[in-house]
């Protein structure tokens, strides 16, 4: 990460025991390849600010089962998932801030139960908020970042969660109600 590689990025299937790919704020362009999908040992992901582009479905990680980080912020990718898919890993954090997920509130999100970052900002989510999984945070979340959306609705209460000192970052939404009573270590 962070030198000033250029061009697309290569046929990964080279490197099946590769765990880690970091390759964030570089000059990269094009389309995500095919083959990176055929990383089965893949815990890292991270391609983040860097110029590419195009539609990743559902089915590009499906080999993904070990998968524990995942960060596609300040790319031009569109994630478009169905509706009922749950992924075959369960995330310890997701970075997908200037990513187009929307306009709904992506599924698949509220299958992760131990996120410890979760970054959503700028998103073009222009859903109303999932208030049955804001009620049911994981216990291991330490930062929620929806800003920048167009999120609609009323806050639930989650003062009876113990939420640990979790960050939320909601601004720029469209949220409208009575502020909730929120737990006196919430930042």
């Amino acid at each position: 990460s962070e030198n000033h590689i250029t061009g697309s990025l290569p046929n990964f299937s080279i490197f099946p025991s590769l765990k880690n790919l970091n390759l964030s704020k570089n000059e990269l362009n094009g389309t995500l390849p095919k083959s990176i999908g055929n990383l089965y040992n893949l815990k890292l992901l991270s391609i983040s600010s860097n110029n590419l582009q195009g539609v990743i479905s559902d089915s590009f990680f499906s080999n993904f089962s070990k998968l524990r980080s995942l960060d596609l912020s300040s790319t031009s990718l569109s994630l478009k998932f169905s509706l009922d898919w749950v992924p075959p890993f369960q995330l310890d954090r997701i970075y997908l801030t200037s990513c187009n997920l929307g306009p709904r509130f992506p599924n698949w999100i509220q299958t992760q139960r131990k996120i410890s970052f979760l970054h959503l900002s700028d998103a073009n989510i222009s859903d109303t908020i999932p208030t049955k999984w804001l009620e049911n945070l994981p216990h291991t979340l330490m930062a929620l970042n929806l800003s920048n959306n167009q999120i609609h609705g009323q806050l639930p209460n989650v003062s009876a969660k113990s939420l640990n000192g979790l960050a939320i970052d909601l601004s720029a939404n469209h949220i409208e109600g009575p502020l909730p009573l929120f737990p006196t270590n919430l930042t």
